[in-house]
């Protein structure tokens, strides 16, 4: 006859076991959308990458968009799988512009829904406002994002440029409160890496606020004809670096 003491160890053991196999049934369980999401898109896209890029052609890209579609469906609050949808969708833009409405729509919609999974991220924010200035993306406040952007800094250069990007572009020209913000990143851009993105950000600039980025990147030294300079050398390197890649 088993002692009442190894009566109580066998009991304990097999709660043990059960509480194990339970934990390990709803850790699959909340496992399950993520891995469904990305078996979605890891056809795609390394895992390591999960980025879409923009010299896929518009087939590829209409592809990938597809994928994330359903990936983002698994994951609704997944704040990378929502702007990765939105990033395919801005790429999967028609040349004719009387398409792309649902497509505006639709970039807007996986901006905005990673924004809201991740309200944190001055980079998210800055993409957002960025896509909303460049692209007229329906129902984005652009002033408003990038604000938030900048209250949400530092970013990485790259998204430094972007939030720059739609700053510049608003339409009342930069506001007074945001001018040394603005001025900080043009100074920062023009001594990182990211100096070249500075030639492409003066050339879609408004002709009202290019002085404005002349006087940050040149503490006042510089002039139209020296940015002009600047501008052709780069926009001209990265023609024929593009040309000798066909």
């Amino acid at each position: 006859m088993a002692s009442p003491d190894g009566q109580v160890s066998r009991f304990t053991r097999f709660l043990a076991s059960g509480a194990a196999f339970l934990i390990g049934i709803v850790l699959i369980g909340l496992a399950l959308p993520r891995a469904a999401a990305y078996f979605e898109i890891v056809s795609w896209r390394d895992l390591s990458q999960l980025a879409p890029t923009p010299t896929d052609t518009l087939e590829e890209t209409d592809a990938q968009l597809a994928a994330y579609r359903r990936a983002a469906a698994w994951l609704p609050d997944d704040a990378l799988l929502q702007q990765f949808r939105g990033r395919l969708a801005l790429l999967a833009l028609r040349p004719d512009p009387s398409k792309n409405a649902s497509m505006k729509e639709e970039a807007a919609s996986g901006l905005r829904a990673a924004v809201a999974a991740a309200p944190n991220r001055a980079c998210a924010w800055a993409i957002y406002a960025y896509a909303g200035s460049r692209y007229a993306l329906p129902s984005v406040s652009v002033e408003p994002a990038v604000r938030l952007a900048y209250i949400l800094s530092p970013p990485s250069p790259a998204c430094a440029a972007l939030r720059l990007s739609a700053v510049l572009s608003l339409p009342q020209r930069v506001p007074d409160d945001m001018k040394a913000y603005a001025e900080a990143d043009l100074r920062g851009l023009w001594h990182s890496r990211m100096r070249r993105e500075l030639a492409y950000i003066y050339r879609d600039a408004p002709q009202g606020v290019r002085a404005f980025i002349i006087s940050a990147v040149s503490d006042g030294k510089g002039d139209r004809a020296w940015m002009d300079r600047f501008v052709k050398e780069v926009t001209d390197a990265d023609r024929l670096r593009q040309s000798e890649a066909r």
